[in-house]
């Protein structure tokens, strides 16, 4: 069996002789790799006696409050053992630390390596400058030296102003950092503090910033903001640690004892549990709806009704009466924090006619009386996401989704229409994996242009005409009015509609359980192609700078 292991996924190389030399090549990632983990490579006894007297140069190593010694540690001993898989609670944590910290330094690349004690470590986080090749999920263990990680269990930091100077001996990571244009880095470890049930403390990981293509010096202000993010973090790892361990005991006494929360139909739920679990949308020919329960709604029937009414006002659907005409609403519907005064007016008005509770909006089956009598609430679409009528306390009625009418895509795709091309703009932190988020939109015929911040677009020459900006960073209102003034002077973004996403618009949305983002204002029906145009229409009567949409 072949044990050279590619350094991105771990599959089998390739090897091929190209000009009376070796080549390696990964069959999965499409690329060739410099170099391949071998499971029976061994570094030299040469290169960790260079390495014990401290030899390199450029390879600092911060003298803090330990004496460098020479203690023989088995590669990543005592370390952690659990798997990759972070919360999503500390995967949130890890990605706000690095944005911040990637902003500070001016660096091009910051992630988080986590390790384990089978001689292995991989970069669980990362926040990567646009145009970077991105390391997540990136073995580096056995680039290790055994000394390297006896400095780093010894809280030592590692600075490397120019890895081009250094030897591959003296410096194993070189051969998979020079793969991914690293220039220069620095290595700070991150070590759980100590407990009763941990002596010592533990190296969880390293923090590691990476400068590419030019040299780096690190400045002492530097590597002192890397040491203290690097402090944080293990005290974020360690609370992290301590929840999921007190919760598996809590649901561990919960089997023992019996306890579960009250429920009035426990069956159900765990029927559509299972079934989430074993269905995947992808492979099923037909629309299967599950029988599910209406989520925990805790604001009242009014407030879910005025939620569920302005979130389809706001993609141009109009209201209905069997009795009196209603005009349509043709106001701005959402502020940064609550509802537009506008929406507000139309509201109360609404209130005050005599047939409030017969109204129903275009293309719903049911009317505001439904709603607010307690027999009907808002859930989400399983098929096309958006906010539908499901009826209260009977067990197996399936939920009604009449609103989206010929806008939705399983209908359109039945039907065999063809979408134009939506070309937008979002603002805010760049994905990671973005190659496979450009397919991804690209194949639902949106092409979505990545900036971190307004700055990026004003430097660039837009050829093609921009039908929508979305900005997805958490804003202050007066940041996002100051962000689209700026957006505003770029002369292809002068009449294009921008959209900002906020916590507080709308007092939220109560039948959803997730934060929106960009795609849930890009791929469901009513918005896409559709709310580009209602915003458009809108823009000829209102001049509005900017639009609030919650998050």
């Amino acid at each position: 069996m072949n044990n050279y292991l590619c350094p991105s996924c771990s599959y089998p190389l390739l090897c091929y002789v190209r000009g009376g030399k070796p080549y390696w090549f990964c069959p999965r990632c499409h690329q060739e790799v410099p170099y391949g983990l071998n499971d029976t490579a061994r570094f030299s006894m040469g290169s960790e006696e260079r390495l014990s007297r401290g030899a390199l140069a450029s390879n600092r190593f911060d003298r803090g409050e330990f004496q460098v010694q020479t203690v023989r540690v088995s590669p990543l001993e005592g370390t952690n053992s659990s798997t990759w898989e972070l919360t999503k609670n500390l995967n949130k944590i890890l990605k706000e630390i690095l944005l911040g910290l990637r902003k500070i330094l001016r660096v091009d690349r910051v992630l988080v390596c986590q390790t384990r004690r089978d001689r292995e470590a991989v970069v669980v986080a990362e926040s990567l400058a646009p145009g970077r090749k991105s390391m997540l999920k990136c073995r580096l263990g056995r680039f290790f030296a055994s000394e390297e990680i006896t400095q780093f269990h010894l809280s030592k930091v590692q600075a490397i102003e120019d890895l081009s100077s250094v030897d591959i001996d003296r410096c194993p990571t070189k051969i998979l950092e020079c793969f991914f244009e690293v220039s220069a880095k620095l290595v700070v470890p991150i070590l759980l503090p100590v407990t009763e049930e941990r002596p010592t403390p533990q190296l969880w990981g390293l923090l590691m910033a990476h400068q590419c293509f030019t040299p780096h010096r690190w400045t002492q202000a530097q590597i002192d903001t890397m040491v203290l993010l690097g402090k944080q973090l293990a005290g974020d790892i360690d609370r992290e640690q301590r929840y999921q361990a007190l919760e598996a005991a809590h649901h561990h006494l919960e089997e023992l004892t019996c306890i579960r929360d009250l429920d009035p139909f426990p069956v159900r739920q765990e029927m559509e549990s299972s079934a989430a679990e074993v269905l995947e949308p992808e492979a099923l020919s037909e629309p299967v709806l599950l029988p599910r329960r209406s989520p925990a709604i805790e604001a009242s029937p009014m407030a879910v009704l005025k939620s569920y009414v302005a979130y389809y006002l706001s993609r141009g659907k109009a209201i209905l009466s069997p009795v009196f005409e209603v005009p349509r609403f043709h106001g701005i519907t959402y502020s940064y924090d609550g509802y537009h005064l506008d929406f507000e007016s139309f509201w109360g008005w609404l209130q005050q006619r005599p047939d409030f509770l017969q109204l129903y909006l275009e293309g719903d089956l049911r009317c505001f009386g439904h709603f607010l009598e307690g027999r009907y609430t808002v859930s989400e679409c399983q098929r096309c996401h958006l906010p539908i009528p499901a009826s209260y306390g009977v067990a197996y009625d399936a939920p009604e989704c009449a609103l989206c009418d010929e806008e939705c895509p399983v209908k359109a795709q039945e039907s065999g229409r063809e979408f134009p091309m939506t070309n937008v703009i979002s603002v805010g932190d760049a994905p990671s994996n973005s190659w496979e988020i450009d397919r991804f939109f690209e194949k639902n015929c949106f092409d979505v242009t990545f900036v971190e911040e307004p700055a990026e677009i004003l430097a660039q020459r837009i050829l093609k005409k921009i039908d929508v900006v979305i900005i997805r960073s958490s804003l202050s209102e007066t940041e996002g009015v100051n962000w689209a003034e700026e957006l505003r002077q770029h002369p292809r973004l002068v009449k294009t509609p921008i959209v900002a996403l906020s916590d507080r618009a709308g007092d939220g949305l109560p039948w959803v359980e997730h934060s929106l983002d960009l795609e849930d204002y890009l791929l469901p029906p009513l918005n896409g192609e559709h709310l580009v145009r209602h915003l458009k229409r809108h823009r000829r009567s209102h001049k509005c700078l900017l639009h609030w949409f919650p998050r």
